[in-house]
């Protein structure tokens, strides 16, 4: 009878609800599955390629009290040894489907690529906070792109590693070359754990919570703002939204006009979760920064400055002591009333004047036979200017053409 290929078996697949966060059962049946599948697949290997020698060790269970990032790892490790596994099945199996259909190509067994993403940033050694962003992202690329083996993996955040943490890197490494190497050589978790120990602050968690409980954290911008600041310290404390001293916290540290503009909405769903709570708040956060009217700059308000247009001038009595008016940058500042009492003469004007020993100021022509003053020496500097020369004067024009004039004004404001 003769030999006949078994159906091929694609890597199988598990979507978890959080991959972030997974649950320890839904690991575990994960396990199951790829157990099931590798134990099928391995049976068909040995059959077809005796010498296969693949041999990595088949990840474990999860218990329901590891941490998060045990279990994230505890997936990773999963599809990673599934990973490693089918292309060495699948090569096997092309190779007897070919044999067995006479020189024929078989089925091409499609190995999934893992798509590119970005390394982690590198760690220098600075903060708790970076080591644990850091030992995040190396989590995730694992999961986003397996390793063949725990090993290579350890090896390769090892190489991420830099700055003020080179000389603990390089230990690591050195300890990994020993004939007895430590424990966490071959086990990501226990690597992880010995990272933590040297670089994160062990009281993390108790400061997180310190400064929740303390109002240490408030809204200085915006509620978006507050709501990452607030969340972030929550996550390192083993605390949730159902605490109501947490909840509490969380009002106190908003400003008092988003705090007060939420009675009524929680007075409508008292039970609302934090979360619910939080996305309330950068509603009402937003409305008020619509709504809010921006003050008025009294910098914004007209002035009256010389040379530019006069409306409404109010009638002024004179005084030998009026104060200078702003003028606009690069013109000189003149006297409001020096301006109201000198005007341009005309050619005309100017002509007649001098033929008749007038002054250019006050415009008074001297009696026949008697002498009269020049516009330096008037003896009227400080007193108006008849209506007769006030209106037969040429206005004193503005900087554009439809500017109104000093001469504008009517004679009884002078």
């Amino acid at each position: 009878m003769a030999f006949q290929l078994p159906a091929f078996e694609n890597v199988p697949t598990a979507t978890m609800t959080d991959e972030t966060d997974p649950d320890a059962n839904e690991i575990n049946n994960f396990q199951g599955v790829i157990n099931t599948w590798k134990t099928s697949v391995l049976a068909q290997l040995t059959v077809l390629n005796p010498n296969h020698t693949f041999a990595l060790a088949f990840p474990g269970t999860t218990t329901a009290q590891a941490q998060t990032a045990t279990r994230v790892a505890r997936v990773a490790d999963l599809r990673a040894y599934a990973t490693a596994l089918f292309p060495v099945y699948a090569g096997a199996y092309a190779t007897a489907a070919q044999a067995l259909a006479g020189g024929q190509a078989g089925p091409q067994a499609h190995v999934p690529r893992p798509p590119k993403t970005k390394l982690p940033d590198t760690f220098i050694g600075k903060s708790a906070a970076s080591a644990r962003h850091f030992f995040r992202q190396c989590n995730n690329y694992a999961a986003i792109a397996p390793f063949v083996d725990p090993e290579t993996q350890i090896r390769w955040i090892l190489q991420l590693i830099d700055g003020e943490a080179a000389a603990w890197r390089d230990e690591q490494l050195d300890a990994m070359e020993l004939q007895n190497p430590p424990l966490w050589v071959g086990d990501v978790d226990a690597f992880s754990q010995h990272f933590q120990s040297r670089w994160m602050d062990p009281h993390e968690a108790e400061k997180a919570l310190d400064a929740i409980m303390e109002k240490k954290i408030a809204q200085k911008t915006s509620v978006k703002r507050y709501n990452d600041e607030f969340n972030e310290a929550l996550g390192l404390t083993a605390e949730n939204g159902t605490n109501s001293m947490v909840v509490r916290s969380y009002e106190t540290g908003l400003k008092a006009g988003v705090r007060n503009a939420a009675v009524a909405p929680k007075m409508v769903n008292p039970n609302m979760t934090l979360s619910e709570l939080q996305s309330l708040m950068v509603r009402i956060d937003e409305t008020l920064m619509q709504t809010r009217t921006p003050n008025t700059n009294p910098r914004s308000s007209q002035r009256i400055v010389f040379n530019q247009p006069v409306l409404n001038l109010p009638a002024t009595p004179t005084s030998n002591h009026t104060a200078s008016t702003p003028a606009p940058r690069g013109q000189t500042p003149i006297k409001v009333e020096a301006a109201r009492q000198f005007t341009k003469l005309t050619p005309e004007e100017r002509a007649e004047l001098t033929r008749l020993h007038g002054c250019f100021r006050c415009r008074e022509v001297p009696a026949p036979g008697k002498p009269g003053h020049l516009a330096p020496n008037c003896p009227n500097r400080g007193q108006r200017i008849n209506a007769i020369a006030a209106e037969t004067t040429t206005p004193v024009t503005t900087s554009t053409s439809d500017s109104a004039s000093i001469s504008d004004v009517p004679a009884s404001d002078f």
